[in-house]
Order: structure tokens, then C-alpha cells, then sequence
């Protein structure tokens, strides 16, 4: 994903974790800077943090979703241009929540 940018996924109340590994591509050559944020329903509940070509990637994990409608991935420019700003999710994983027999 090209920073600044946004994608939606419906959880229709299925879910109860989001966990995803986030970090600048390798091609940009420790250039580019960005921030990953994580919203529920509306509301920011995750975020990495500024991060630039040269920073380790990191994890990113999101609880108690049973109740959630849907989750907001947003990449931001973190002020200095989008120009290498290429955001990478990677391994996400929503896990359904448990069903009562």
C-alpha cells in the first residue's frame, strides 16, 4: 500500500484478533517514512508509531473485536512526501471468535 492510504474489511461481529507485521518494503532502500494505525469501528486502537525505511518491522495485534463491524488498515505520510512510502501489511490474520455450541 502506497502511503497515505486506507482499506476497510467488514468483521459483521465474526472475529476477536487482528495481528499483522508491518514495515517499509525493502525496495525503497531504507527510504520512506510512514505510520500505520489500526481503527475499529472508528476508533484508533493500534498504531506503530513513525516509521522509516530503516526501522525492523513490527507486530501489530488488535483484541476484543467480537462486538467490532469493521476494521480500518490507514498508512499516513509521516510530513516529509509520500515519494518511497511503500507500506507493507503483511501476514495478517483475523482469528474467529469463538462459538458457544
Amino acid at each position: 500500500m502506497h502511503g497515505a492510504n486506507r482499506a476497510g474489511i467488514s468483521l459483521n461481529r465474526q472475529f476477536s484478533t487482528f495481528e499483522v507485521t508491518v514495515g517499509i518494503d525493502a525496495i525503497a532502500n531504507g527510504r520512506g517514512s510512514v505510520e500505520f494505525k489500526i481503527l475499529v469501528d472508528g476508533v484508533e486502537r493500534k498504531k506503530s508509531g513513525p516509521m522509516s525505511g530503516m526501522t525492523l518491522a513490527k507486530t501489530l495485534l488488535v483484541e476484543k473485536l467480537e462486538t467490532a463491524e469493521r476494521l480500518l488498515l490507514w498508512v499516513d505520510d509521516t510530513g516529509d512526501g509520500a515519494e518511497n512510502d511503500l507500506a507493507n501489511w503483511v501476514n495478517p490474520v483475523l482469528r474467529v471468535k469463538e462459538t458457544e455450541p
